[in-house]
């Protein structure tokens, strides 16, 4: 899939954002560039939200083609990386209101998962 103008100047803007980086017990160890995290292998916070409607229904949703990770697959969890100096809480309710247009919902904190 190719990507427009506008979906290349936004992976471009996101690539430069300020991004929390944490070691493997998620201590804060500072802020750096998304991009630049992700070329050195390194571990940042994000935020992973399941959004269900009343019925119990498992909201799916289309990835953006300016995402530089999986663009344009198909998605369980909107959200994404913490930026500097935000909270998991406040990330959380900003990535869900940008990528699915959801506010003023009252979020539940679940449980923190690792992988390797």
């Amino acid at each position: 899939m190719s990507i427009t103008a506008r979906e290349a100047a936004h992976r471009a803007a996101s690539d430069r954002e300020l991004v929390t980086w944490v070691d493997e017990a998620d201590q804060v160890q500072g802020a750096l560039p998304r991009a630049q995290l992700r070329e050195r292998g390194l571990i940042g916070r994000c935020t992973f939200i399941l959004l269900f409607n009343t019925a119990g229904e498992l909201c799916v949703h289309r990835r953006t083609l300016s995402k530089a990770l999986y663009p344009g697959y198909w998605d369980v969890a909107a959200g994404g990386m913490v930026a500097a100096g935000e909270g998991y809480a406040q990330s959380a309710a900003r990535e869900l209101a940008e990528e699915l247009g959801v506010e003023g919902v009252k979020l539940r904190f679940h449980e923190r998962f690792y992988f390797d």
